[in-house]
């Protein structure tokens, strides 16, 4: 198992892909539960929303990431999910696309929904894309946050939520920072809300 961190502002007793975009509305990456490795950084989400005035991060635990349920932006697509895909898909998927988890998410967004390459995908054009990838395997899309290698800092968009496991769960203070321009974690905090609790 691999721990992240959620930012949100609603209590919540379990994950569900059917709340995905009650958060700040976006899908840059694909349709899924946003997790990251960085705790701050989850906070920081956890202000996104607008009008929210309590916020939260929950720690989760999810099973590891491998290359054969990972997608992951800027590198090569395992061969495996490949060939699962174009069986799916019964043809074939260009070379070029492959290179690029990104690439190949958006190639499967756009060949399902039947559009040509200078069409924009739309949110069901995305999540008819992630349940595509959940039915080959592929549960998992890592973005890197911070562009330094090794890539140790990143983002999980998790498209199947029921292997989410909620390990605990925090509400934290934040206020606005001058030198960032937005809402930061407000250091020291944290207060534990027992998962039980609500």
């Amino acid at each position: 198992m691999m721990t992240f961190y959620h930012g949100t502002s609603v209590l919540f007793k379990h994950f569900d892909n059917d709340h995905t975009l009650e958060g700040d509305g976006k899908i840059k990456h694909g349709a899924g539960i946003y997790l990251t490795t960085g705790y701050k950084r989850a906070a920081h989400y956890s202000g996104k929303k607008p009008g929210a005035t309590d916020y939260y991060v929950y720690t989760v635990e999810i099973p590891d990431l491998t290359s054969d349920n990972c997608i992951e932006f800027k590198e090569a697509v395992n061969p495996l999910i490949i060939e699962r895909a174009e069986k799916e898909l019964k043809e074939s998927i260009p070379h070029e696309v492959t290179m690029d988890g990104k690439l190949f998410r958006k190639h499967i967004a756009m060949k399902l929904a039947g559009k040509k390459k200078n069409e924009k995908l739309t949110v069901d054009d995305e999540i008819a894309a992630a349940d595509f990838l959940v039915k080959i395997g592929v549960l998992y899309n890592k973005v890197p946050y911070i562009w330094k290698k090794p890539f140790i800092h990143y983002d999980v968009i998790v498209m199947k939520a029921d292997v989410m496991r909620i390990a605990k769960l925090v509400k934290v203070t934040l206020a606005f920072d001058k030198k960032t321009k937005n809402l930061e974690l407000v250091e020291g905090s944290e207060i534990e809300i027992p998962l039980d609790s609500f």
